[in-house]
């Protein structure tokens, strides 16, 4: 018999995708007995799959909106170099480069469809 820890481990081992042969030398479990322990909760593996797709997707998002902020924080700090000219070693041309590629970037940029 199985106790209770060892299958909330067992379902999070095969929501994380982890093979049976994985599991059963870190639980010390047949496979037989996983598969019919993965079988009886297959709901909540379904359940705790999507939590942790769920939590990488959150992730993967955040890293994209911290990307999005960091071109607005430079096109900003651009636009002020061009009007203070604090950028002693460019030209207005460079900077005014500059501006318009981090501009293209921020209209450009598509967050991806979840």
């Amino acid at each position: 018999m199985i106790d209770q820890d060892t299958i909330q481990r067992i379902i999070i081992m095969r929501a994380k995708g982890y093979s049976f042969a994985k599991i059963s030398k870190k639980v010390k479990s047949s496979k037989p007995t996983l598969i019919k322990v993965a079988k009886d909760h297959i709901a909540q593996i379904n359940e705790c799959r999507d939590k942790l797709t769920e939590a990488m997707r959150e992730k993967y998002l955040m890293s994209e909106m911290k990307q999005l902020k960091l071109f607005g924080k430079r096109l900003n700090e651009i636009k002020t170099e061009i009007t203070c000219k604090g950028l002693k070693d460019l030209s207005i041309k460079q900077l005014l480069d500059f501006e318009g590629v981090y501009a293209k970037l921020l209209t450009e940029y598509k967050t991806p469809s979840g």
